[in-house]
């Protein structure tokens, strides 16, 4: 009888840690994803900012 309730608390005690590996796979997943979305919002912030330096450099420049 020991020997089952002492299976019993292992298998809830493996199906508790398989619920938390399963829960840290989604968050990394997630953290992924934002992580790409923030890099491409920031590489668009860096093109428009190289773009606009471009033109006020050209609209700066003495030789015209």
């Amino acid at each position: 009888m020991l020997f089952v309730i002492v299976l019993i608390v292992v298998a809830v005690v493996l199906l508790i840690l398989l619920g938390v590996l399963l829960g840290i796979a989604g968050t990394e997943k997630v953290f992924q994803r934002r992580d790409r979305q923030q890099a491409a919002a920031q590489k668009r912030i860096n093109e428009e900012w190289k773009l606009l330096r471009a033109v006020r450099e050209e609209n700066d420049d003495p030789e015209q």
